[in-house]
């Protein structure tokens, strides 16, 4: 009797395990990626966007065939003009002579 309950429980532990790790499984495909399984679902394409930089939209498209594109292009080159600037303007402070 005692054998029977140990093989019930071992059982029914491996039953629970794989479920939830079949759960766990889903879960982080869909916390991953989840625009490409609603484009996929959905059978048509979606747009997501996330910001770079803290402002500046990184929109990613998501088709239904599993490819993906993103406007990469635009988003390197605001990076640039970004980064070019200095933070008071467009003034280049470098082209001054400040000390006499």
């Amino acid at each position: 009797m005692r054998n029977n309950f140990i093989i019930l429980a071992i059982v029914m532990l491996i039953i629970w395990a794989s479920f939830l790790a079949f759960l766990w499984v889903k879960a982080d495909e869909i916390t991953k990626d989840p625009c490409s399984i609603c484009a996929n679902k959905t059978d048509t394409t979606v747009m997501c966007t996330k910001f770079a930089l803290g402002s500046i939209p990184v929109n990613k498209f998501y088709y239904p065939n599993g490819t993906e594109t993103t406007n990469r292009g635009e988003i390197e080159d605001m990076i640039n003009r970004e980064s070019k600037k200095d933070i008071y303007g467009n003034i280049n402070f470098n082209s001054f002579n400040l000390i006499p």
